[in-house]
């Protein structure tokens, strides 16, 4: 800024000003100062700007899973939109970290990122690193998790969601009915679990949205425990996989229930690749309203949560912790019941 001052004519405050302040200086003066600073070959430093201010103006996106897999997560996808769409009207870039605990440095994901703060996508409940966070810097707002006496949480209403569409397909007569859950972490292949153990998942989500189902079971006077489950990471191939183990069975049950619109989408796939009709012999339901969900054949009946708002809500509130407020009340965003073509009575 001296060099530059000194050709110009003019104080290092100056400088300074047509860099961050624009608005001080007149159009003329500025545009000096920059036709100055680029033929002298100057550009201001991001860095030596952060160290001053104490600021780095990022905020950090915390993916509880390798980012590899983060990029084929439709649902992570749209979230993510919703957070760029706040950050990038106040000014603040993004940075995605990965948050996957067999990963080196995992363990200080936060801690090691150059951010000004955090938001942290689906941790599990007894993650070691959730401890201490309500007083260390930077802060950080969960997003589908449990809650965190003094953090800001961001999440969906699961239960409800997972009881209206369970009630959906055992309203229309389905009693034969398969599940197909998520599994929380990955590496393990597709299994049969017992749908009575699901109370017991690390995963808020998982907990919540087995929850749901059987109330609506108790609800129809389903026995829960009897409904044929099986447990599988949440994406089309696993889906896929675990469809075909079903649909090749003897017994075929006359609807399947996933608990999320990829494990969904990979049975549809399924279905089709061995010669069942959907809906006619087959229902399917998933769950999160992803977009392909509307455009599989057929279309699929789920439950729609708003990613994009799910995303806005945790920026903001963690933009507003960040200028000294509070950051605000946990938020929970509703869920709606979709009904598509993938859904009939089954046949008598």
């Amino acid at each position: 800024m001296k060099d530059v001052a000194h050709h110009v004519g003019t104080s290092t405050t100056t400088i300074s000003n047509a860099f961050h302040h624009p608005e001080r200086l007149s159009p003329g003066l500025r545009e000096r100062i920059l036709e100055t600073a680029e033929r002298l070959g100057y550009r201001a430093d991001p860095t030596a700007r952060g160290l001053r201010l104490q600021s780095t103006g990022a905020i950090g996106v915390l993916y509880t899973e390798s980012l590899p897999f983060a990029f084929s997560d439709p649902a992570f996808s749209v979230f993510l939109r919703g957070v760029a769409e706040v950050l990038e009207a106040e000014g603040r870039t993004l940075q995605l970290l990965s948050g996957a605990p067999s990963l080196p440095g995992a363990q200080d994901a936060l801690g090691n990122a150059a951010v000004d703060g955090a938001i942290w996508y689906g941790p599990v409940e007894r993650d070691p690193r959730l401890r201490g966070l309500t007083h260390r810097r930077p802060p950080v707002v969960l997003v589908d998790a449990d809650p965190v006496e003094g953090l800001v949480t961001v999440d969906v209403d699961d239960e409800v969601g997972a009881a209206a569409i369970a009630h959906h397909l055992f309203g229309l007569g389905h009693r034969e009915v398969a599940l197909v859950v998520m599994r929380g972490a990955r590496g393990a292949p597709p299994s049969r679990v017992d749908p009575g153990t699901l109370h017991r998942s690390e995963s808020r989500v998982i907990r919540a949205r087995a929850a749901g189902y059987a109330s609506a079971a108790r609800r129809h006077r389903v026995a829960w425990s009897s409904l044929a489950t099986w447990a599988a990471h949440s994406q089309f191939e696993e889906g896929r996989s675990v469809g075909l183990d079903i649909l090749r069975a003897p017994q075929r049950p006359t609807a399947i229930l996933c608990m999320s619109d990829q494990l969904a989408l990979g049975v549809l796939a399924a279905a089709r690749e061995v010669g069942v009709e959907v809906p006619r012999e087959l229902s399917v339901v998933g769950f999160d309203g992803v977009p392909e969900s509307a455009r599989s054949a057929p279309p699929l009946t789920t439950v729609t949560q708003d990613h994009s708002t799910k995303g806005r809500l945790a920026a903001e509130a963690l933009l507003a912790i960040l200028k000294g407020g509070p950051g605000g009340p946990t938020r929970h965003v509703r869920t709606v019941l979709t009904l598509r073509g993938s859904t009939a009575p089954p046949r008598r």
